[in-house]
């Protein structure tokens, strides 16, 4: 009777421990961790500065001092942040992460542009991750504050890049 026992309580508490875990709801919410930034920089008449003011050979882009690589298409400059990849997101869940990019257009005039984020993960919520916050900076000057989002620039994502008027 004790072995019986023995036996049944335990298939008792794997069977309620199991039963009433909630199922999640569809596909948590995930950081997208290979989202590509894009932008265009335009001038007061609404051209791009890279037809008649600047050389896009002669642009330098550097994330926090590093430089990075970069690709100029459709008038539009395009690169991956790498304090966005899964593994540095996942060492600073519930951390704010920020990111310096800088465009150096000639020797002497740089742009930057700061990215602050935080992102976060719900155990509760079968492990959804999110940016808690983005805030965008350009040259001191917050152009984006977006909360609870899976990314940096979503509102400009489908080929439409976030136009930075300089």
């Amino acid at each position: 009777m004790k072995k019986l026992l023995l036996l049944i309580i335990p298939i008792i508490l794997l069977n309620y421990a199991c039963f009433n875990k909630k199922p999640c709801d569809g596909e948590p919410k995930t950081i997208n961790y290979t989202e590509v930034m894009v932008i265009k920089f335009i001038n007061e008449q609404n051209e791009n500065i890279f037809l008649n003011q600047y050389n896009i050979d002669s642009l330098i882009i550097k994330e926090n001092n590093e430089q990075i690589e970069f690709q100029y298409l459709n008038e539009q400059i395009e690169f991956q942040l790498s304090s966005i990849s899964s593994n540095n997101l996942k060492d600073n869940y519930n951390k704010e992460i920020s990111t310096n990019i800088l465009f150096q257009y000639k020797t002497n005039f740089v742009d930057t542009i700061l990215f602050k984020i935080k992102p976060v993960i719900y155990p509760e919520k079968c492990n959804m991750t999110e940016y808690y916050y983005v805030k965008i900076y350009y040259n001191s000057e917050l152009l984006i504050n977006n909360n609870n989002t899976s990314c940096i620039i979503c509102n400009y994502s489908n080929n439409q890049p976030l136009i930075i008027e300089r």
